[in-house]
């Protein structure tokens, strides 16, 4: 019977309560870091063609002389330029959001939270990916 129409809630239900914010959290961040490695994996292929593509025209203008190449060289180091600018961005975007995990695991390991999953690891072992 709860004294003077007070009840407190189970440890139980606020450790779940916990646990499932944190997790959604880490899931989210972690989904995160997964996207920006799709979009920065596909930029740096794409620059990798880019890079091929301007070596084999540059050669040929080399062997023909051929000025039309030129300008097909300069674009396509303007775009591997670009391509590495963004490349650059997203690898910053990454540590940022790896960084947020390593936060949860510290948080989470600090107040006795579970958690499963890529933060999971952190929340074991303190270490970073």
């Amino acid at each position: 019977m709860a004294l003077f129409g007070f009840r407190v809630r189970s440890a139980d239900r606020d450790s779940a309560g916990d646990a499932a914010r944190m997790q959604r959290l880490a899931d989210t961040l972690s989904a995160l870091v997964a996207e920006i490695e799709r979009e920065r994996s596909g930029l740096k292929a794409r620059r990798e063609q880019a890079a091929e593509n301007a070596a084999f025209s540059m050669a040929a203008f080399e062997d023909d002389g051929a000025d039309h190449l030129s300008g097909k060289v300069d674009g396509l180091t303007s775009s591997m330029s670009r391509y590495s600018d963004r490349i650059a961005v997203l690898q910053a975007q990454a540590d940022f959001v790896e960084g947020l995990l390593e936060d949860i695991a510290l948080f989470t390991r600090e107040y006795g939270i579970e958690i499963h999953g890529p933060a999971a690891a952190l929340h074991r072992t303190g270490s970073g990916y």
